[in-house]
């Protein structure tokens, strides 16, 4: 035994030695491990920029949250230096700093939704935590349904976040999709993020292209391209020319009515 116990001795003494001289060697040429992707660095830096202050526990919301990232983050490319964003019915100030941790400029944040779901201390905790820290403008927008308080073409993306629609309630989910589109640029985006079991209203298609869907676990992605609006004279134009395509159907002529001597002739003769 005590010979087997020394003999083991060599052994693991060369063992460390190795470890020791693999350690040094890395360490002598400067080793770092292989870079991530772009997109995957800068989500994750944003992720940390964007949650600060925020603590999630929950590894399910921990996941969705870094989804809706990527996905926000795949928009850099497409969206100005300068931008507007459109945030419906944001449960919290994420939102905001989601958009302040763009290379982009986020130059106006709009929180459009209903004005009860936003109290006081909700609505300081946007501007502390949220665009405050980049004086970033930032609007609460009431909408029950009617028309946004917002000009034609001022905004150049919109968000929908997971759950939002909830708090929207199913009515104004509709219609939500009809003034996203008339406060859009042409070409702008709106990124919804549903539950996996719900679907997109088909009210949506009157105004939405689907450019690409995703899904992850229980959250559902649309990204939504606004279709071109028709102007005036084109649509003028389009139902002239329907009108021309039409063929007119020749109208029959009533025939003239008989007078009584007229009458009492005609059955003379047949008679």
């Amino acid at each position: 035994m005590a010979a087997c116990s020394r003999s083991a001795w060599p052994v693991a003494s060369t063992a460390s030695s190795f470890l020791i001289l693999i350690t040094g060697a890395l360490l002598a040429s400067n080793f770092v491990l292989p870079p991530l992707p772009f997109q995957r660095l800068v989500a994750h830096r944003t992720a940390r920029a964007a949650s600060r202050g925020f603590l999630l526990f929950n590894a399910e919301e921990n996941q969705k949250e870094k989804f809706m990232l990527a996905k926000l983050f795949d928009l850099i490319n497409e969206l100005p230096k300068e931008f507007a964003a459109l945030d419906w019915q944001p449960p919290d100030s994420r939102g905001t700093r989601y958009f302040n941790a763009m290379d982009n400029k986020c130059v106006q944040y709009f929180a459009a939704g209903r004005e009860e779901s936003w109290s006081d201390a909700l609505k300081n905790n946007f501007r502390s935590r949220g665009s405050g820290d980049t004086s970033v403008p930032l609007s609460f927008v009431e909408f029950v349904g009617e028309r946004l308080p917002l000009e034609k073409g001022s905004v150049d993306v919109a968000l929908l976040q997971p759950g939002a629609a909830d708090g929207l309630g199913p009515r104004v989910f509709r219609q939500i999709f009809r003034e996203t589109s008339r406060v859009l640029k042409p070409k702008s985006r709106f990124l919804v993020f549903i539950d996996a079991s719900t679907k997109l209203p088909a009210t949506g298609a009157n105004y939405f292209d689907i450019e690409r869907r995703f899904k992850r676990d229980t959250t559902r992605c649309y990204r939504l391209i606004r279709k071109p609006r028709l102007r005036p004279s084109s649509i003028r134009a389009g139902a002239q020319a329907e009108k021309e395509v039409v063929r007119k159907e020749p109208k029959l002529k009533r025939p003239k009515p008989l007078s009584v001597s007229e009458l009492e002739s005609a059955l003379a003769d047949e008679e």
